[in-house]
């Protein structure tokens, strides 16, 4: 029940994060995949619940199959964050540092 009710709950949180994110134009690149993801954080919970009524094996193995797409799907977040992260740290560097800005005259 405990599992389940996570991934209800992170499935919610996810999803408000997913439209919180979406509300500016950058934003819409990583707020999308993470409301995907939260969706289908979601669906692991309905599955599980499923499985624990059921003990049906196709359940479990439909559970793990969702569960391995939220992963993949955060972890392509992940990567997408942390380039834009140092993206925008090398462009800072560079601003501060003398590097060119594109308002010399």
């Amino acid at each position: 029940n405990w599992i389940i009710n996570i991934h209800k709950i992170f499935g919610i949180l996810g999803i408000i994060q997913g439209v919180l994110a979406s509300l500016s134009i950058v934003g819409v690149v990583t707020g999308i995949p993470m409301i995907i993801a939260s969706m289908k954080l979601m669906d692991t919970s309905k599955i599980l619940f499923n499985y624990k009524i059921t003990r049906e094996e196709s359940n479990l193995k439909m559970f793990f199959d969702e569960y391995k797409k939220y992963w993949v799907i955060l972890l392509v977040l992940i990567i997408i964050g942390f380039v834009v992260f140092a993206g925008t740290i090398a462009a800072l560097l560079g601003t501060f540092s003398g590097g060119h800005t594109g308002y010399e005259y």
